[in-house]
């Protein structure tokens, strides 16, 4: 899964640019609605002990739909993989959060959802992501050996000062809620209605995902109902269903009969 956080100017040959911590950490707040539709993304500054250690939980990351969490931390450079990912991953999944954390974090919650903060705070166990710029391959499998998750957050720029973020790997992702069944028409595979959609579907384009992927997709509304034109073939025979992450994002799965 792969997507872009932020853009700015014309798109042209750009290299990679090393994000500061604090540079990828506002990055991923200001963007979370385009990043991880679904998902509401607070700073966190939480400072938590485990065996008279210190470590830092940069940002908590709700999905109120599904009411599950994760801390995050978010790393522009990993010196020493053991220390600077393992051990606050293994730390971090064994320490408890408390009272004051859902305090903290509730006072930085979206207008209206300081009690669901708190209560997920409280009562849930939060997963965990790392954040990093530049992972060697062999990371990925030794972070979910830790019970962690590993995202990577890519900068680019030309000469002109331009940027292009990018966010990929085992990215948190949003329950969402089912919206309707989806009907293939018969002789044309890449071919969906939505029955009754026409009059929610959201004005401005739709990113629709499958299987981790965003599909190419245009639309059509007739009377009452969304078509939906995709550009990639999917499974004939197969149940689909429409769930809505955020707004305009939308996740098509299929469904055993």
């Amino acid at each position: 899964m792969s997507r872009i956080l932020a853009k700015s100017g014309p798109y042209g040959r750009h290299h990679r640019l090393l994000l500061r911590r604090f540079e990828m950490r506002d990055a991923l707040v200001t963007n979370a609605g385009h990043a991880l539709p679904g998902i509401e993304v607070v700073k966190a500054e939480l400072i938590k002990r485990y065996e008279n250690e210190e470590f830092e939980v940069d940002l908590a990351l709700f999905d109120f739909v599904g009411m599950r969490w994760w801390v995050a931390l978010v790393l522009a450079q990993v010196d020493d993989f053991d220390i600077d990912v393992l051990i606050p991953t293994h730390a971090l999944r064994r320490t408890g959060f408390l009272t004051e954390d859902a305090e903290a974090l509730a006072s930085r919650a979206p207008n209206g959802r300081d009690a669901d903060v708190r209560s997920l705070v409280l009562n849930q166990v939060p997963e965990l992501v790392v954040f990093v710029s530049r992972p060697e391959p062999g990371w990925f499998d030794r972070i979910m050996g830790s019970e962690g998750h590993l995202a990577v957050l890519e900068t680019f720029s030309n000469l002109g000062g331009d940027s292009l973020l990018r966010i990929n790997g085992d990215l948190p992702h949003a329950t969402g809620t089912r919206i309707t069944e989806c009907t293939q028409i018969p002789g044309a595979p890449r071919l969906l209605k939505l029955p009754g959609q026409a009059p929610a579907w959201p004005q401005e384009p739709a990113v629709i995902e499958y299987e981790g992927e965003t599909l190419r997709a245009t639309t059509t509304i007739a009377g009452n109902d969304v078509l939906l034109s995709l550009d990639s073939h999917i499974e004939s025979g197969k149940g689909y269903s429409l769930w809505r992450l955020a707004d305009r994002y939308f996740e098509l799965r299929w469904e055993e009969a």
